[in-house]
């Protein structure tokens, strides 16, 4: 995390542990990048046992925001 080395491995998965035991389906989608040009997401949460209900809002927002569209320039490898 800004070149820094996490302290406990739970900060690499950050907010989405939590739905892994509360039973919840969630999903994180991509939505752009900052100006920095990394990537930006979103995390959608729904109540236990609507996972249909999830992955048509997750639809929903992919086909408004046309997030998937736009990929970075990635740099020559140095190979």
């Amino acid at each position: 995390m800004n070149g820094k080395k996490f302290d406990s491995l739970v900060h690499a998965v950050g907010y989405c542990y939590p739905f892994n035991f509360s039973g919840h389906p969630a999903c994180v989608l991509r939505c752009g990048f900052s100006d920095a040009s990394l990537p930006v997401g979103v995390q959608f949460v729904a109540e236990r046992h609507h996972d249909a209900l999830l992955l048509q809002l997750a639809k929903q927002f992919q086909d408004a925001t046309k997030a998937l569209d736009t990929w970075p320039t990635l740099a020559p490898s140095k190979l």
